[in-house]
């Protein structure tokens, strides 16, 4: 996509908070350095292995969390992925977090951002057929 980037707020509240995957102890725990220094244990929500975007020094953002009952106090939102083309910083963000795709996609689409698909208005998500979704 080129022109300015596109803003698509997530799910989670608070403010993304930039850092850098020190270590993934398992696919739903990640070891983040904070940009202040700081080091923070985040929770994963994509289960998937991501290997290749979630490696130690990739360039993530976190959101705190205020729940109580949480183990950790933050949540790892998205990913930047390594550049393909070798250019310097990186590739697109990817977001991490399955529970706030439809958002991130609509807004995609209305935007006419996904190149070779037009501009699209007036999007209804999960719409039943039938007994299904």
């Amino acid at each position: 996509m080129n022109g300015p980037a596109l803003f698509v707020p997530h799910r989670l509240p608070g403010a993304l908070v930039p850092g850098r995957l020190r270590a993934r102890p398992n696919r739903f725990l990640g070891v983040v350095e904070l940009a202040d220094g700081g080091v923070v244990e985040a929770h994963i929500a994509d289960r998937g292995r991501l290997e290749a975007i979630l490696f130690p020094g990739a360039e993530v953002w976190v959101v705190p969390s205020a729940s109580p009952t949480r183990r950790t106090a933050y949540s790892l939102v998205c990913a930047r992925c390594p550049s393909l083309d070798g250019l310097a910083g990186g590739g697109p963000l990817a977001c991490l977090d399955p529970a706030g795709a439809n958002r991130l996609v609509r807004a995609l689409l209305e935007a006419g951002a996904i190149e070779g698909l037009p501009r699209v208005f007036g999007l209804r998500q999960e719409v039943r057929v039938g007994a299904s979704r």
